[in-house]
């Protein structure tokens, strides 16, 4: 059944594809020009671009994607990433992208520590989450932890791009948005573009013409 993209929920619809459409600070995005060579967890706060790093780094990949809100038990380990890592595959490295990791159980990071050990040469793991402090240290000592959380010099380097991303989806939605009002529309939900490209959906239902008031 074909998507209609007039219809898409405008942050998945405007989802960056490679690493460099992603707004991420140059230090990061340099860690991965020769793809994913490890196992990383991906920290920081909301709509920072966690999930979508993870997508793009596993992409043409066999990928077992699971939010770990939700399934977070033992028996997700078991019957799921066991099974999954186990299957054949004939296009390089598996993945398994765990999101929301900060709220596995504590069994079920311990099944995990085995798991990853198990199937290291065949699979890369990926973790995303708020609160890194939540998982063991066995589990974390497995991970090369990476802050997505902007600094404070980082953000003034990359804000003139986020303004362009706002400019650009205005101008594939056909609206028209004046500067003051991307500015305070960045100025209100930095660092969380996610929500700020939700609220700028929301206000075209309403007008084609955006301006700060």
């Amino acid at each position: 059944m074909a998507i209609d993209k007039n219809n898409m929920v405008w942050v998945e619809k405007y989802r960056p594809q490679t690493l460099d459409e992603i707004m991420l600070p140059d230090r990061i995005k340099k860690m991965f020009t020769n793809g994913c060579q490890g196992n990383f967890f991906f920290f920081g706060l909301q709509g920072t671009g966690k999930t979508t790093i993870a997508k793009i780094l596993a992409k043409g990949h066999d990928t077992l994607q699971i939010n770990a809100s939700s399934e977070n038990g033992i028996d997700t380990v078991r019957n799921k990433i066991v099974n999954f890592c186990q299957a054949a595959s004939f296009r390089g490295y598996r993945f398994v992208i765990l999101d929301e990791a900060d709220m596995l159980s504590q069994q079920a990071q311990t099944a995990l520590r085995g798991t990853i050990e198990m199937f290291y040469k065949t699979t890369r793991f990926i973790f995303t989450g708020n609160y890194p402090e939540k998982l063991l240290a066995p589990i974390m000592s497995r991970f090369e932890q990476i802050d997505m959380n902007f600094t404070a010099e980082e953000e003034k380097e990359q804000y003139i791009n986020h303004l362009k991303r706002i400019a650009y989806i205005c101008k594939q939605e056909g609206l028209t948005i004046k500067r003051d009002a991307a500015e305070e529309l960045l100025k209100h939900y930095l660092p969380d573009l996610r929500s700020a490209i939700n609220k700028l959906q929301s206000i075209s239902r309403f007008s084609k013409d955006i301006t700060i008031e």
